[in-house]
């Protein structure tokens, strides 16, 4: 262990010793403290927002009411035999699909099929598709008239029943 402390070796004698003179504090001033401003801000409502009535514009005109079928579209020809077996197309009789198109199209004022489109499938697009080709290469009619004797264009729908044939 390490020896241990000596003290300090007295003053030598010969040596006077002063104290430091007594120093008195100054006296505590309190200062009155103002009390905090607290500032409330408020605030400020928006400006009223004036609403001026603007006249709506006119309404658009009514479209014309189309034109009263005095006579339908008559067709050239059986329209049974437009779309018969030989129609049946080749992928869909090896997958062995059938089922029921449901085709609408137009007759336009030439008598002549436009626009034929499915509006059942049949679950087949193949199908589908060839009832609208087979339709659309053969069908012809008279074109439909109004009163005044005009040829215009009307709408027709179809089902086609598609059954894979049995002489295959």
């Amino acid at each position: 262990p390490p020896p241990p402390d000596v003290p300090p070796p007295p003053p030598p004698p010969d040596q006077k010793f002063t104290p430091p003179p007594v120093v008195v504090p100054p006296p505590i001033v309190r200062a009155p403290v103002p009390s905090p401003v607290i500032i409330q801000s408020v605030p400020t409502p928006p400006k009223a927002i004036q609403y001026v009535p603007v006249a709506a514009p006119p309404a658009p005109a009514a479209p014309p009411a189309p034109p009263t079928v005095s006579k339908a579209a008559g067709a050239k020809g059986d329209p049974s035999q437009w779309i018969t077996n030989d129609d049946y197309p080749p992928d869909a009789l090896r997958a062995n699909e059938a089922g029921v198109s449901v085709i609408a199209w137009t007759i336009n004022t030439a008598g002549k099929v436009e626009g034929c489109h499915t509006t059942q499938s049949s679950g087949s697009s193949s199908l589908d598709n060839a009832a609208c080709r087979a339709l659309s290469r053969r069908g012809r009619y008279s074109p439909a008239t109004d009163s005044g004797g005009n040829p215009i264009a009307v709408t027709q729908s179809r089902r086609v029943v598609w059954k894979i044939p049995t002489d295959r």
